[in-house]
């Protein structure tokens, strides 16, 4: 069953005004999925979706355009100073990704900028910077045995540099969870379909990938069919 059945299927989607939403990376698939759905009404399916719009908070939609701000983004919440900003502005010409290597005077300032900001968590700044959890393999117990040794010294070495109030802590847990025997079998997952739960599958090798949803979010079809897009940029 394709998305757009599936979505048919469900009698709230076809009954009310339907926004779909989404945050973060879904600023990725999300543009294209209401622009699929709508070119599907347009087309006269027989099971019409009734949207309105779609919603996104803090999306992720292009790297060149998303990690470009970060350089004003880092001016703007007084991280870098003015003359810093300044200088930076006038070396790099405002494009701060993918500088070319000869650009000596742009490498410079952004190499300031990153020594100055080493420390900042980008994903909100008033928080402690974390690091990322330990790679998901390293959870991996192949005999399912939760309470093994060398599996109880990981995840206590884990704890001591994940700790709490970090934002990926929560990830850890939720791996410890949903891997530990007993969850899976109140869950009735059948065992020995999974090797390991794992919060991100980064083993999948897509066929396709959308490196810039900005045209889906910005054509004009999206407005000349009187559909809402909503994008919400959280200010840190």
């Amino acid at each position: 069953m394709g998305l757009g059945q599936w979505l048919a299927s469900q009698p709230k989607f076809i009954a009310n005004p339907v926004y779909i939403p989404g945050d973060s990376c879904s600023g990725k698939p999300l543009p294209i999925i209401a622009t699929y759905i709508s070119d599907g009404n347009e087309a006269g399916e027989k099971s019409k979706i009734n949207i309105k719009g779609y919603v996104l908070g803090n999306p992720a939609t292009d790297p060149k355009f998303n990690w470009n701000s970060r350089i004003p983004f880092a001016h703007r919440t007084a991280l870098i100073s003015d003359k810093l900003y300044k200088s930076v502005k006038m070396s790099c010409r405002g494009k701060y990704v993918r500088v070319k290597k000869d650009n000596q005077s742009c490498q410079k300032d952004l190499q300031a900028i990153s020594q100055l900001t080493n420390n900042t968590n980008f994903e909100h700044i008033l928080e402690p910077k974390c690091p990322y959890e330990a790679p998901i393999s390293d959870y991996r117990n192949d005999d399912r045995s939760i309470l093994q040794e060398k599996y109880k010294e990981m995840l206590l070495s884990s704890l001591q540099i994940l700790q709490f109030g970090c934002r990926n802590y929560e990830n850890l847990l939720l791996t410890v969870w949903a891997n530990d025997v007993h969850v899976q079998q109140a869950l009735h997952v059948r065992m020995g379909t999974v090797n390991a739960w794992i919060r991100c599958n980064r083993s999948i090798i897509y066929t396709n990938d959308v490196q810039s949803s900005v045209a889906y979010c910005c054509l004009a079809n999206v407005y000349t069919k009187k559909y809402k897009s909503k994008i919400a940029i959280a200010r840190n």
